[in-house]
């Protein structure tokens, strides 16, 4: 669990139980096991999107993301995504790994409150 939270003392017992409570609950057990399975190269491949489909993508994406995320570095996931999605805005959080909405719950409702408040406004103006 260190890896996906970048302050452990945020960590219960209560989290960490509901967390494998999560893991080994029915249809995502078998996903998750196949995610950390042999061929974890074929579940990677099959969540490719491809260049022209991510710059089909036409709607406002807000995409939020841990600076600290070693699981998954935003260098190499998020950024990539964002720079192929024309309208993608990126909220890089600091001192944050893998779990933003767990480490920063206010932070991250904030910035989903605010973009949806934008695009929402926006579309009623345009209507």
């Amino acid at each position: 669990m260190a890896t996906i939270i970048h302050d452990p003392s945020k960590l219960t017992d209560a989290m960490l139980d509901d967390r494998l409570a999560i893991l080994h609950r029915g249809d995502y057990r078998a996903y998750f096991k196949a995610m950390f399975g042999p061929d974890k190269q074929r579940l990677v491949d099959s969540w490719a999107i491809a260049n022209d489909d991510l710059a089909a993508i036409a709607a406002p994406v807000l995409m939020i993301h841990g600076r600290n995320d070693a699981p998954c570095p935003a260098e190499e996931t998020t950024l990539k995504l964002a720079a192929r999605i024309s309208q993608a805005d990126v909220l890089l959080l600091g001192n944050c790994s893998h779990s933003p909405s767990f480490e920063y719950p206010d932070k991250v409702g904030a910035a989903v409150g605010a973009f949806f408040a934008a695009h929402s406004t926006r579309r009623t103006a345009a209507s």
